[in-house]
This record gives C-alpha cells, structure tokens and sequence, in this order.
C-alpha cells in the first residue's frame, strides 16, 4: 500500500492541518495481488441498486473482467431499466439508466487494458454506474491482495 499525506492551511487562523492515509495501491501491474478470479460488489445506491465485477488476475495482469449493474432484487439491469410499466415516461431518466448499462462492458474492457481502475475513463451520462464500477474493482482488488 502507498501512503498518502495531506497538508491544508486554514487562512484564517494559520492553523497547519496534516493527515496520512493509507490508500490501497490499486494499479495491478505494481504487482502484489494473488492470480484467481474476484469477485467485488459495490455499496448500494439510493434505490437499492448495485455493480458486481468479476476479475481474472495472472502474472499482474488482468486477463478477463464483465461488469454488471444489478436492481435491488439482484436481477441483471436491462433495456427496461428506467422504463415506469414497461414504458419510457421521462426520455431524459431513461436515457441516463440506459447510458449506464451501455458503458458497463466499456468499464470492463478499459479495466482489462489499462490494469488500473483509475486509468479507466467515466463515460458521459454514466456517473453512477462509473461509481459503482469503481467500488466494486476496489472491493475485488482488496480481495486478491497478497
């Protein structure tokens, strides 16, 4: 793990603040994760909603990851995610709900060439699910952590 330490200066007082964290060093080519395949789940949304990552690691490398976003229920979000009865009241919801579901194997995919989940780019639109992606490798990287 890398160490991280801060410093902020209050101008109203001079008052010096410092703080160290330790931040898990999630770019795998730096080595030290174990090969097998993890599998991470981020926390859950507003509604109840969550991103699961399955990741292959070998020799430092990501090999094979899929990214899925989940309703409350566990059930896989699809096309009628965002959808009230089955049809398109908000266009502008539904877009959004959609943008996330499409950028969910690009997520994936950017993970598998980059090996550093802060290499991988959000994708406009798709905030949330960036943000449950990113979750969800932290949690599965955590795991395969030697």
């Amino acid at each position: 793990m890398r160490g991280r330490c801060t410093a902020a200066t209050l101008l109203a007082g001079g008052l010096v603040l410092t703080g160290c964290s330790t931040a898990l060093d999630l770019d795998v080519r730096d080595g030290g994760y174990a090969d097998g395949t993890f599998t991470g789940r981020s926390q859950a949304d507003d509604d109840g909603g969550y991103g699961e990552i399955s990741l292959t690691i070998r020799n430092d490398d990501i090999t094979a990851a899929t990214f899925t976003l989940h309703l409350e229920d566990g059930s896989v979000k699809d096309a009628e995610y965002g959808k009230t009865n089955g049809k398109v009241v908000d266009s502008s919801t539904y877009r959004r709900a959609q943008a996330g579901i499409a950028a969910a194997p690009s997520y994936a995919a950017d993970l598998v060439e980059t090996d550093d989940p802060a290499d991988v780019d959000a994708v406009t639109g798709a905030s949330l699910s960036y943000s449950q992606f990113q979750e969800a490798v932290e949690d599965a990287l955590r795991q395969a952590r030697r």
